[in-house]
């Protein structure tokens, strides 16, 4: 067996996995990836990223793989990978060939579905993609650690450090009396873009300062506690119209928080 470093070295230094070249009926759906990051464990390369399923419309997703191989960072022009779904809505599975061969393998990609879909080369651009961290979602099992029911809508997601990667955005604590709150964030895992408001398992960390919700790992069973720094509202806010994410290759400045209970308008 390769060393891990070895293994992570060759990989890294392989071409990005190729869409197969094959019409196949059992695979009608079109993908297309972009790959954020990787990490090397025993004798495995896991990589994480996002992508959309082609419409129309089209569809976005956050995935996690596992299959020792790597994607590139933007899609070339129109190419997509042909796939089917293994379990609609959670695993996709698509169609690669080896690069500089006609050999054709499939990949597992354990997905989190996006309200809206990414744009995945925005003008064209050749800038490398900045790295991010696997992406999470709320862990939706009860846990009485957790009493809180707060709502959260992610602005911004910039690039991850040995802290993790950082987000801001705005919330509600849900309750009788929805309360809204500013927050900003770095965790050792990325907070989903674009979800509509999903809904987490909070509790305060320090009351109206500080509060920490639970989130798992997507495709996985890793749960992580994430910190939110807050700054309290005095109206909720409401939902946010959707607008397409792009994933910009650096993170921009932090615009001004707001002053009322209506979500703050995109630039």
């Amino acid at each position: 067996m390769l060393p891990i470093a070895l293994l992570y070295l060759l990989l890294q230094s392989q071409a990005p996995a190729v869409p197969a070249i094959v019409s196949d009926p059992d695979y009608p759906l079109r993908v297309q990836l972009a790959q954020t990051g990787s990490s090397t464990s025993f004798s495995k390369v896991s990589a994480w990223g996002h992508g959309n399923v082609l419409g129309p419309p089209a569809e976005g997703f956050d995935y996690t793989a596992d299959c020792n191989v790597r994607f590139a960072p933007r899609p070339e022009g129109n190419q997509y990978f042909r796939a089917r779904w293994k379990k609609q809505g959670l695993k996709l599975e698509i169609l690669i060939q080896e690069f500089g061969s006609e050999r054709i393998t499939t990949c597992e990609l354990k997905v989190a579905m996006q309200d809206e879909a990414y744009d995945l080369n925005p003008t064209g651009s050749r800038i490398a993609m900045m790295p991010l961290a696997r992406p999470a979602v709320p862990v939706t099992e009860p846990d009485a650690n957790f009493p809180l029911r707060v709502q959260l809508w992610v602005r911004s997601s910039g690039s991850s450090s040995q802290m993790g990667s950082h987000a801001e955005g705005y919330g509600n604590i849900l309750g009788a009396t929805p309360t809204g709150f500013d927050f900003g964030n770095t965790c050792p895992v990325r907070l989903a873009m674009g979800r509509g408001g999903d809904t987490y398992q909070a509790r305060w960390v320090e009351q109206g300062l500080q509060m920490e919700i639970l989130v798992r790992e997507v495709g996985t069973r890793q749960e992580n506690v994430c910190p939110l720094d807050v700054g309290m509202k005095a109206t909720p806010y409401s939902a946010p119209a959707p607008v397409q994410r792009v994933i910009p290759p650096a993170r921009a400045p932090s615009p001004q928080a707001p002053n009322s209970g209506s979500p703050p308008q995109e630039r």
